[in-house]
């Protein structure tokens, strides 16, 4: 099936400036940071991406051999424990078999995502990606991850997130946050992605914002999320509590929910600002 990707922006500079800050920030520091080339879709062994996690270093960047396209079917979660860069090339998928979490960020690791497929992960939170500390995605698709608790596509448990130019489709989550669900404690971007079709049980189908922090959404589309069960729940889109979310270029349509099928905003003893 066809999978909607976000349209490439057509201020070329802003991107470049943009990618050139993320690159800086993650290599401040690492000038002997190496570019680490994958050679082949297995899961474990030599030269796949598992084992080229392991050897390399904070800093470094991962790549993937010219022509090498296809998916890397996971036996256990990927851990991302020192600071890197992983570029798919727009030409692998990595998948979850439905059996594990497909990608854990550790507790403040940079992890900067390119142009990767991450989908059918099956974890309590965070079935695509668990991240506890910094993550970047850029140009990624994160599709069809199912939680049985948090955050089908995203859990964010500590640190911060930058989404650009992402995809979050069909993602599923038992409770809350069927794509994300934003329980950091840093301020978070979300820009010129599109968030859709996903699914939970509990508040945020699309996306769970309770980290009483900052979360942006710029020039970005969060369209037909739905809290599937009958309970009197809120949020189809986003249900954010406690925190400020500032909405802006944006549209937020089709999405189903008891309450607030589009956008719920709660005060549960701290002040919540919603700005549009």
């Amino acid at each position: 099936s066809l999978v909607p990707r976000p349209v490439p922006r057509s201020r070329a500079g802003r991107t470049l400036v943009s990618w050139l800050a993320i690159m800086l920030a993650l290599h401040a520091g690492s000038a002997l940071a190496e570019v680490r080339v994958v050679g082949n879709l297995a899961d474990t062994g030599p030269n796949s991406l598992r084992d080229t996690l392991q050897v390399a270093a904070a800093g470094d960047s991962i790549v993937f051999a010219p022509g090498l396209s296809g998916t890397i079917t996971l036996g256990s979660t990927l851990p991302l424990t020192r600071d890197v860069v992983i570029d798919g090339g727009h030409a692998v998928t990595l998948d979850g078999n439905d059996a594990g979490g497909v990608l854990a960020v550790g507790a403040g690791v940079a992890a900067t995502l390119i142009a990767l497929t991450i989908q059918r992960g099956a974890a309590a939170d965070g079935a695509g990606i668990a991240s506890l500390g910094r993550l970047n995605l850029l140009d990624c698709i994160v599709r069809e991850n199912h939680a049985t608790a948090r955050g089908g596509g995203l859990f964010v448990g500590a640190g911060s997130f930058t989404i650009s130019r992402t995809s979050f489709i069909a993602n599923e989550a038992a409770a809350e946050g069927g794509a994300i669900a934003d329980l950091g404690n840093a301020d978070s971007v979300i820009a010129d992605s599109i968030i859709m079709g996903n699914q939970s049980n509990g508040p945020g189908a699309g996306i769970r914002h309770v980290s009483g922090r900052t979360l942006s959404i710029l020039r970005s589309r969060i369209s037909g999320n739905q809290i599937a069960t009958t309970a009197t729940l809120f949020g189809g889109g986003i249900a954010s509590q406690s925190g400020v979310l500032n909405i802006s270029d944006s549209a937020i349509s089709g999405n189903k929910a008891h309450f607030a099928g589009g956008i719920y905003l709660a005060n549960l003893g701290t002040a919540s600002t919603l700005t549009l």
